[in-house]
């Protein structure tokens, strides 16, 4: 009897136990709920080269923050185009993306919709100290033999660039252009914009061509214009300056008038460039004032009258650009 007695409660807690396997209890304290993982300790630093990602657009929600550098980098929110970034005043962020290429990009300031304007993922940060620099347009020199010479249209685009260690170059962010504070992500300034020969310039210069009869290496002055200069500020890393890793980087698409003289009949409203050309002008070393190579257009008189024969292009001319720090 007692044998069979306890082969019964032997039998009952097998059952019982096996009820457990199969439906396991998870025992909350009552009035709280199980935290998500991803809000259990985010990272954060006090370190003042530092990056904060912010849950949400216009920086809202939880923030991460991160120092120096954080390779790989590990989104710590699930919504990976929501996020919101703050890169400390001072600094910028070099920011390497999962695209094609895994390039990088410089950053500077609050980028508050971030994560839907930069839709690749991140792949690694890095923060280092950084100060403005700024970039100002002093004209052209050019040979001129009349008025007709100093009818210039085109633009000139400005970046200042910075050679990163795998020769690459990634450009430097613009945080003021004309005296206008740039809150968003630019890296490039057009510094020459007329449309047409006979058009205004588009920030309404005047004298921007000096009659040197060529071009010349110095200008030490900057043209009149409606405003108080055409410059761009841009962020620039204080290690990469100090070892001339920061370039200039010049682009023109330039035409401009000719003639050889008030009476002559080889007017030309042709005379362009015909291929794509750039210059980088080492920004360490460049002087106070400073100017780019010679840059060669080239045509022939609209009528014909005065073309040289037996050649493709009867007016030559070189320009140079010329800036101020």
């Amino acid at each position: 009897m007692m044998k069979k007695i306890s082969f019964m409660i032997c039998l009952i807690l097998i059952v019982i136990g096996a009820k457990a396997q199969i439906n396991p209890r998870v025992v909350t304290p009552i009035g709280r709920n199980p935290l998500p993982l991803e809000a259990i300790q985010l990272p954060t630093t006090t370190h003042i080269d530092r990056v904060e990602i912010y849950e949400q657009p216009n920086f809202s929600g939880r923030v991460a923050k991160y120092a120096n550098v954080v390779d790989p980098f590990r989104y710590p929110f699930t919504n990976k185009r929501n996020v919101s970034i703050k890169v400390a005043p001072g600094h910028i962020a070099y920011i390497k993306f999962d695209d094609e290429f895994q390039s990088t990009i410089i950053f500077t300031g609050d980028h508050p919709n971030f994560g839907t304007v930069f839709r690749n993922n991140i792949l690694s940060i890095t923060v280092k100290a950084a100060n403005a620099q700024n970039v100002s347009f002093s004209g052209f020199s050019l040979p001129v033999h009349n008025n007709d010479c100093k009818k210039m249209a085109g633009t000139v685009k400005v970046r200042l660039v910075e050679q990163l260690t795998d020769g690459s170059y990634a450009p430097c962010p613009i945080i003021n252009e004309n005296g206008t504070t740039i809150s968003n992500y630019k890296a490039q300034t057009t510094m020459f914009s007329k449309t047409g020969i006979e058009r205004a310039e588009a920030n309404q210069m005047r004298d921007f061509i000096f009659n040197s009869g060529a071009t010349v290496p110095v200008i030490s002055s900057t043209v009149a214009s409606n405003k108080p200069a055409i410059k761009a500020v841009f962020m620039v890393s204080d290690y990469a300056l100090q070892n001339g890793k920061i370039f200039v980087e010049v682009v023109p698409n330039i035409t401009v008038g000719h003639k050889t003289s008030d009476l002559a009949t080889d007017y030309s409203s042709n005379v362009k460039m015909l291929a794509i050309d750039y210059d980088l002008i080492n920004y360490k070393n460049a002087g106070m004032y400073f100017s780019s190579k010679p840059f060669t257009v080239k045509g022939n008189p609209d009528n014909n009258y005065g073309a040289a024969s037996g050649v493709q292009y009867s007016i030559i001319k070189d320009f140079r650009i010329h800036f101020s720090k």
